[in-house]
């Protein structure tokens, strides 16, 4: 598993303004999405769209859940990866069997919704859940958004748009760094990788405020190499048929940390049963 490395410095992190009313000391020509959705808010305070937006949100609703199995998720870029390699093999997921995890999660769906209209409706974004993907690194993304940023020191860009919902903890202090987490970071440069893109805007949402922070991510070629680099070594543990070894802390199936809130964790789960590489692909 390669070295947990710091988010680069040049990852810039652009603090929006902590309210939608109050505007005074922001630079919005340094944001992408949150100074102009905020100031579309505070003209369009209902929730009104277009019928054409509600269809295509409405199709990704009924849309199944997309089979993850058989190629590499940049939204997995971050875990370790015998993780990353369970999840290609198709193998057993503990179920989530807790009514609160099973609420968490689609709160979590919901609340992209609702950006995803807003932005839709703004015209910051022009079109959500677009699949991207590299066959012959057996790898693809589903991007939250992307668009055409306009005016400002990014207008003309193209750009990608990632949300993330934040306990009041991981949001200040993502907030106070200037920077999100280094999972985010991988995966965002896993997603530019793919697209080609240049820039990229991460929106953090305060779950219990509703405030909001931006970080507008450069691309960085010694970060877009390094997530190739993992996407090969991901391969070609696949094609040799030989998971790369459990965690140091699973091993010793630690009482908290990743043995336990791994999907393939815990006593009986695919990671320890799946040996140097499982029975069943």
């Amino acid at each position: 598993m390669p070295a947990v490395v710091k988010v680069s410095p040049v990852i810039k992190g652009y603090r929006a303004h902590k309210y939608a009313y109050d505007l005074i000391g922001t630079d919005p020509d340094s944001v992408i999405v949150s100074a102009a959705y905020d100031e579309y808010l505070l003209k369009n305070p209902d929730v009104v769209a277009r019928p054409e937006i509600f269809e295509k949100v409405m199709r990704e609703i009924l849309n199944k859940p997309r089979d993850r199995s058989r190629s590499f998720s940049a939204s997995s870029a971050g875990y370790c990866m015998r993780r990353q390699e369970l999840a290609f093999l198709g193998q057993r997921q503990k179920p989530n069997l807790e009514p609160r995890g099973i609420r968490i999660f689609n709160n979590g769906t919901f609340v992209h919704l609702r950006w995803q209209i807003g932005l839709l409706s703004a015209g910051i974004i022009d079109d959500i859940e677009f699949l991207v993907t590299m066959p012959k690194l057996r790898a693809r993304a589903s991007l939250d958004g992307l668009g055409t940023a306009v005016g400002g020191r990014w207008g003309g860009a193209d750009f990608g748009w990632e949300h993330k919902g934040r306990m009041s903890f991981s949001w200040a202090a993502q907030d106070r760094a200037g920077a999100p987490d280094v999972k985010t970071g991988k995966q965002v440069d896993m997603q530019m990788l793919l697209t080609g893109f240049d820039v990229w805007s991460v929106t953090n949402e305060n779950k219990d405020t509703q405030e909001v922070s931006e970080f507008v991510i450069q691309r960085d070629e010694s970060r877009i190499k390094d997530a190739r680099n993992e996407l090969v070594e991901l391969n070609a543990a696949i094609d040799k048929q030989r998971l790369h070894p459990m965690l140091p802390e699973c091993v010793k199936q630690n009482k908290t940390g990743e043995f336990f809130k791994c999907p393939f964790g815990g006593v009986g789960g695919a990671c320890i049963n799946s040996g140097s590489w499982p029975n069943r692909t």
